[in-house]
C-alpha cells in the first residue's frame, strides 16, 4: 500500500496529466501557397467562364455564364491583404502585388494604384517584376511612371532595367498621344478617367505632350544603346524595338516628312511617293490574313 501511495504522490508532484499531442495540422495555408492557390482558382474560374460563354446560345444562357466570371476586384483586395500582412516575405509581397497589377481592374485609382506604389517604394529591386514592366506600356498614369522610374534606378538586373527603360519610353509616348487628344478634345477626359482613373486623367490633361515625347525619344535611345541585346518578344530584341520606336517618332509623326515609298501601280508603272509631293495623298495600308 505504501508503494502505491508513494507512486501517486510522485504523479501529483509532477503536475496534471499532459494532454495528448494534437497531431492535427493547421489547415491554414502558408501565405505564399495561398497566393498561388488564389491565382490558380481565379484562372480556373476564368476558363470556366469563357467555356460557358462560348457554349451559350440564348440570352439566359449568357446571363448564367456571366455568373461564373470570377471577381478580380475581390481577388485584388485579398492579395493586397496578404502583401500587407507579410511585408518582409519576398516570396509573398512582390508576387502578390505583381498579380494585382496584371488583373483587369476598373480604373487605376484603387487597389492597382496601391500595388504600384508599394512596388515602387519597397520592391523596385525585386526579380519578380518581369510580368509587368512591359505590360504597363499601355496604362499611362503617374503611378506607372513612378514605378518604372524606380525599376530603372534601383533594379540590379540589366534585363529588367532595360525593359523598364523601354517600357517607360513607350508609356510616355502613349501618354503624349493621349495628352494631345485631350488638349484638342477636352470631352475625352471622362473616357480616359473611366479607363485609367482620375489621377491619370488629370496628369494627362495637364501634361506637356512635346516634353513627354522628347523624354520618350531619349529613353528609346538609351534602350537601343545600352540594352540592345536584351530579348523582348520572340526573336525581337529591345534594340530592334527601340529603333522602330525612334523611326516612328522621327519620321511618322504629324508634320514630319513621310519616308519614301516606291512601288508599281495597277498598270505596272513604277511610282514614288515623292512624285506626289505638294499634293493631297491618301495611303491605305491593308492586309488579308
Amino acid at each position: 500500500m505504501r508503494r502505491l501511495l508513494w507512486g501517486f504522490t510522485l504523479l501529483l508532484a509532477a503536475g496534471p496529466l499532459a494532454a495528448a499531442p494534437d497531431n492535427k495540422k493547421d489547415d491554414k495555408p502558408a501565405p505564399a501557397d495561398e497566393v498561388k492557390s488564389l491565382m490558380a482558382d481565379y484562372q480556373k474560374g476564368q476558363q470556366e467562364f469563357y467555356d460557358a460563354l462560348g457554349k451559350a446560345k440564348t440570352a439566359d444562357e449568357r446571363t448564367k455564364a456571366q455568373e461564373k466570371r470570377p471577381d478580380p476586384e475581390a481577388l485584388a483586395v485579398r492579395l493586397l491583404e496578404l502583401a500587407e500582412q507579410n511585408p518582409e516575405d519576398a516570396g509573398v509581397t512582390p508576387v502578390a502585388l505583381v498579380h494585382i497589377v496584371t488583373l483587369p481592374l476598373r480604373g487605376g485609382d484603387g487597389t492597382k494604384h496601391l500595388a504600384l506604389e508599394r512596388l515602387a517604394s519597397d520592391h523596385a529591386a525585386s526579380d519578380q517584376l518581369e510580368p509587368i514592366v512591359l505590360r504597363l506600356t499601355y496604362q499611362p498614369s503617374p503611378a506607372v511612371e513612378a514605378f518604372l522610374r524606380a525599376v530603372v534606378d534601383k533594379n540590379p538586373k540589366d534585363e529588367l532595367k532595360g525593359k523598364a527603360t523601354y517600357g517607360l519610353g513607350a508609356m510616355l509616348q502613349q501618354a503624349a498621344g493621349y495628352a494631345r487628344q485631350m488638349h484638342e478634345q477636352p470631352e475625352l477626359e471622362q473616357r480616359v478617367e473611366a479607363a485609367f482613373g482620375k489621377e491619370a486623367a488629370r496628369w494627362l490633361r495637364d501634361a506637356d505632350a512635346d516634353r513627354l515625347e522628347r523624354e520618350a525619344e531619349e529613353l528609346f535611345e538609351t534602350a537601343a544603346d545600352k540594352f540592345a541585346d536584351v530579348p523582348m518578344y520572340a526573336e525581337e530584341t529591345l534594340g530592334d524595338a527601340a529603333k522602330g520606336q525612334l523611326f516612328e517618332i522621327r519620321n511618322l509623326g504629324i508634320g514630319k516628312t513621310a519616308p519614301e515609298i516606291e512601288g508599281v501601280d495597277l498598270d505596272g508603272t513604277p511610282f514614288k511617293l515623292s512624285d506626289y509631293r505638294g499634293k493631297v495623298v491618301v495611303i491605305d495600308f491593308w492586309g488579308n490574313w
